[in-house]
């Protein structure tokens, strides 16, 4: 997916980029981020049992697990808790662009 900044209305430390989209309504998506212990990162989602933030694309998620797959700060039992939380998060289906 490829976000037109045009559009763009803001991006939280944690990586939630909130876009306009038709009739002036937002949508809410994380974007990768290693910023993972900032407001409204990952980790916080994971802590506190939130509802997770749909990811922008499965190419987004997919940057985010690879990076998750070699953190040196991550310990091997908060990298799986992570790992599991990422992958089974939605992603926002776009469908293909002309």
């Amino acid at each position: 997916m490829t976000v037109d900044l045009r559009t763009l209305h803001y991006v939280t430390p944690g990586g939630v980029s909130c876009i306009l989209v038709a009739g002036g309504a937002t949508v809410a998506m994380r974007q990768h981020t290693v910023h993972l212990d900032q407001p409204w990162g990952v980790l916080e989602e994971l802590e506190r049992g939130l509802a997770p933030v749909p990811w922008a694309s499965s190419q987004e998620r997919a940057a985010a697990l690879s990076w998750l797959s070699s953190a040196p700060w991550i310990d091997d039992g908060l990298r799986e808790r992570l790992t599991r939380h990422v992958r089974s998060t939605p992603v926002y289906d776009w469908g293909t662009q002309a």
